[in-house]
């Protein structure tokens, strides 16, 4: 059985026949409850990660409205069983869907649905309306009409990415695989996909439809005219009121206009209400489940709440039937929940846990599912709080599991989090960090703390001078050569100030002080013995900051032997080339396992 979170939420598997599917139950509350249930159904690949907190925040809103409505994670997605390769995936998203509405009309002792999709999800639930006979209402938003014109589009996005001019094919590529911004799609998939369509005809149990525009620029009006030929009455909204398409900016809060009016939508259409007593039993939801990872090994995972308030979520991933020697805190990187950008949280977990780790990959308050104090921390990254919610994933790896010096680490934001929680709490043994973009932005002495990193190195304004100097264009009115002296000004009289603290140190026998407040942090936990691991895409501009940063201690850092800085290729910032998560995985776990040898015998942790 599951418990409900502070925010009522309640979360865990679903058993079905080709495995468990995570689900989150979001139960009707208040007095004037309503007689439908709604599903929510998941788009595919980077569109479902850059969704999830819209799609959170229309479940609460719709359950503070009366309706119960359930999140579910198809199979061989986020925090479900099964992989990317496997066969049958968009049948088994079906099944995903079939089996997920039988267990939320029989919890909430319901008999009719609604569905609501974005993007691909959009198209895929018609495709699922159209099987059934008990959905009475369907809300699109920016919904494809064909799986082939969503396969064209993310086609052409591909096409644009960076990483992929030149990028290698992974280790397991197969004829007619295709890389998805970040996600595989193989060649059975991409085809299951081209074969979906919104054919209203065959969605002859719905009684109404709302059709919500993706953005500026974009028609909804094929779609709308498809509903009003087979009779289903359809409400497009009377303005656009919000670009999917800035889903891609971790920043970008839930749109509550948009929300709010699919919230009234439904009210409107489903006025009738039952008895609010009906809906009170407990959901059966497993909160310990047993799959298989992508090597075909046995695990086990559960469902966590923590922290004070229980307000704290995650995933914990450790061996059958095996003692945990290790433990590891996966923090989540901006906006994405804890499967990982491009699920790579899911399968590192399931993939180290067979060597004895257990592996908590957990969600920042106001970022995933773990409950925001305020409203207005919802989507906001880099705040001094999210350090104690690491350390809070540190008491629970200590009580529940007996690890007491965890390794922390994670992506972008996610390793910023985790370095602010290890500089202030000594249990970490070990930190990580994947293409950071910030550090923790004040440190109480360090007012300047961040001026390390704000502007570009040295040698970028070095070099703009030379270029300008070699085509003569130096003094030209429409060269900004002003503020690139001003710069380089201030960054030679940093390292005059650095270099003469270091002198008069040395004068009085004593060790210099790091040369900048970043080398004084980094060394403050290589010097304690808790190792480091900085992890850069060779193109990431960060990357040359950072080095110039901690350039001038070189020394001192090697002399720890607790310090190291990496370079992957083709990634770009959020390892989108499926080459580079391979690159990336095996050098985690190569430095993972170097920390403690693997007790498991027989078995490659870098490849598993």
């Amino acid at each position: 059985m599951s418990t409900a979170g502070p925010d009522g939420m309640h979360a865990g598997w679903i058993e079905m026949a080709r495995g468990p599917v995570f689900a989150c139950y979001h139960p009707a509350v208040g007095e004037r409850q309503r007689d439908l249930a709604i599903l929510l159904c998941d788009p595919f690949g980077s569109d479902r990660m850059n969704l999830h907190l819209c799609y959170r925040a229309l479940a609460l809103e719709l359950a503070a409205s009366g309706f119960p409505v359930l999140r579910v994670d198809y199979l061989g997605t986020c925090d479900s069983a099964g992989a990317a390769r496997e066969p049958d995936q968009v049948a088994g998203w079906l099944a995903t869907l079939d089996g997920a509405a039988d267990w939320l009309l029989r919890t909430s002792a319901r008999g009719k649905l609604g569905c609501f999709g974005a993007l691909l999800g959009g198209t895929i639930a018609a495709t699922f309306a159209a099987s059934r006979s008990d959905v009475r209402s369907l809300a699109l938003w920016g919904a494809h009409a064909t799986g082939s014109s969503f396969l064209r589009e993310l086609g052409a996005f591909q096409a644009m990415l960076r990483v992929a001019a030149g990028a290698p094919r992974p280790s397991d590529w197969q004829d007619g695989d295709r890389e998805a911004i970040g996600f595989l799609l193989t060649r059975e998939t991409a085809a299951s996909i081209a074969a979906l369509a919104i054919d209203t005809e065959k969605c002859q149990s719905v009684r109404a439809a709302a059709v919500f525009s993706r953005g500026p620029g974009w028609s909804e009006a094929p779609i709308v005219a498809a509903f009003e030929k087979a009779r289903i009455p359809v409400t497009p909204p009377p303005e656009t009121l919000v670009d999917i398409a800035d889903f891609g900016d971790e920043q970008v809060r839930p749109p509550e206009r948009l929300i709010e009016q699919l919230a009234g939508w439904w009210k409107e259409t489903h006025p009738a209400t039952v008895e609010a007593a009906v809906a009170v039993q407990a959901p059966e939801l497993s909160t310990r489940i047993v799959l298989h990872n992508r090597r075909g090994r046995q695990v086990e995972e559960e469902w966590v709440r923590f922290g004070l308030d229980e307000g704290l979520v995650g995933i914990a991933t450790r061996p059958v039937g095996a003692p945990c020697s290790r433990g590891l805190i996966l923090v989540n990187g901006g906006t994405n929940h804890r499967p990982g950008i491009n699920r790579n949280y899911a399968d590192w977990a399931r993939d180290w846990a067979e060597h004895g780790v257990v592996v908590l990959r957990m969600d920042i308050r106001g970022l995933g599912d773990s409950v925001a104090e305020r409203p207005e921390h919802v989507a906001r990254l880099y705040r001094e709080e999210t350090r104690a919610d690491v350390e809070a994933a540190a008491d629970l790896l200590a009580a529940r599991y007996g690890v007491s010096a965890p390794v922390c680490g994670g992506l972008c934001a996610g390793g910023s989090q985790a370095f602010a929680a290890a500089l202030r709490d000594s249990r970490f043994g070990a930190l990580f960090m994947l293409n950071p973009l910030r550090v923790d932005p004040r440190v109480e002495g360090e007012p300047d703390a961040r001026t390390d990193l704000e502007s570009p190195p040295l040698a970028h304004y070095l070099r703009a001078l030379v270029r300008r100097a070699s085509s003569g264009r130096v003094w030209t009115r429409d060269d900004d050569v002003t503020s690139i002296a001003r710069a380089l000004v201030k960054k030679l009289g940093r390292r005059l100030r650095a270099g003469g603290r270091s002198l008069v140190a040395r004068a009085r026998g004593a060790t210099p002080p790091p040369a900048t407040s970043l080398a004084a942090r980094f060394l403050s936990l290589s010097e304690r013995g808790c190792r480091v691991l900085l992890v850069f895409d060779d193109a990431e501009p960060m990357r040359l900051r950072f080095e110039e940063a901690l350039a001038r201690d070189r020394a001192r850092f090697a002399a720890t032997g607790c310090f190291r800085l990496e370079r992957v290729h083709h990634a770009g910032h959020i390892f989108l080339s499926l080459a580079s998560q391979d690159e990336v995985r095996e050098m985690l776990g190569r430095w993972l396992f170097e920390l403690a040898p693997s007790p498991t015998r027989g078995l490659d942790p870098q490849v598993s």
